[in-house]
């Protein structure tokens, strides 16, 4: 079976004592059993006061160390926020060779950047004043259903974006998983474009329900009307690039905690893959889809899985 033990995974504390405890109380093993690793608060943004700390069982062997995985394999299980300032060190000292060869190369190239930056950000400004002036109507949230802290922060974040009316609406689509539900004008521009204004107030959704909840926070979906398909698409190519990972590495592939809406998307997209077998794993708002390739030792498990689904419908 898919054991999560044997990953890496972060933990958030409002300081360091409280992150390690809740990997310890996560892994069920005293901290030194526990490979831990900072994440260094001045190269992630967000954290605020926040500690941040990245654990996992010495007795694994640690991400990325099994015979077979892939340095993309790696790559992925790295913390988004540690990948991000190793890349970022790494441009800053490609820029810093560039400007000791003394050339003029890298005093052309930097000249050059902050010129496509203005122009760049001439170009974006201008595109946003159409989408201000449809917006021109009070951007005012109607709920239809009664509303928690969660929903009414949501709520006030979208009223004070002036897209226009909306309505909100709010359930417990099961347990650990909060629905916020849009309708309406305003919830249609804000689902237009790339659909990255709804993933980032997702995002800042699920930050204050677990700074509010601590230990027993829910997770937030936000569903906008009109971008279900958007949704589907996304997922399905998620569930397609994980398939191709689990083929590559031949290790099962675990994609990150979803709704139960959103897990059946990936197995339905998945269900006719000759090799490749889903199932999900975990409890509440930590459930997860596995995708597992067939010469994992998780497969035939993974088929029974699919079995019991299929006679479930």
């Amino acid at each position: 079976m898919y054991d999560p033990m044997a990953e890496a995974h972060e933990f958030i504390g409002k300081d360091r004592a409280e992150a390690v405890a809740k990997a310890t109380a996560f892994f069920k093993a005293p901290e030194s059993e526990l490979a831990i690793s900072v994440v260094d608060p001045t190269r992630a943004s967000g954290l605020g006061t926040r500690c941040v700390v990245v654990a996992y069982l010495r007795s694994a062997g640690g991400p990325g160390r099994r015979q077979g995985e892939s340095r993309r394999g790696r790559e992925e299980q790295e913390p988004r926020s540690e990948r991000g300032a190793r890349e970022a060190r790494g441009g800053r000292e490609r820029n810093g060779r560039e400007r000791e060869r003394g050339n003029g190369r890298g005093e052309r190239s930097e000249r050059a950047e902050r010129g496509g930056e203005r122009r760049g950000r001439g170009r974006r400004e201008g595109e946003a004043r159409p989408a201000q002036a449809a917006a021109a109507e009070p951007s005012t949230g109607t709920a239809t259903t009664p509303l928690t802290e969660l929903g009414q922060f949501v709520c006030g974040l979208i009223e004070r974006m002036a897209v226009g009316a909306f309505e909100i609406a709010e359930s417990g689509e099961s347990e650990g998983v909060v629905v916020i539900q849009l309708r309406g004008a305003g919830a249609a521009r804000l689902a237009s474009g790339d659909g990255r204004a709804v993933d980032a107030i997702q995002l800042l959704a699920n930050q204050v329900s677990a700074r509010v909840g601590g230990d027993e926070a829910k997770r937030v979906v936000v569903e906008v009307e009109g971008n279900t398909d958007q949704r589907t698409a996304f997922l399905e190519k998620i569930a397609d690039r994980a398939a191709q990972r689990a083929r590559e590495t031949g290790r099962p592939v675990a994609l990150e905690a979803m709704s139960p809406k959103e897990r059946r998307v990936v197995h339905m997209a998945l269900r006719d893959v000759p090799g490749i077998a889903t199932m999900s794993v975990g409890e509440g708002r930590y459930r997860q889809v596995v995708v597992v390739p067939e010469n994992a030792p998780e497969y035939e498990e993974a088929r029974r899985y699919e079995a019991r689904a299929r006679e479930q419908e």
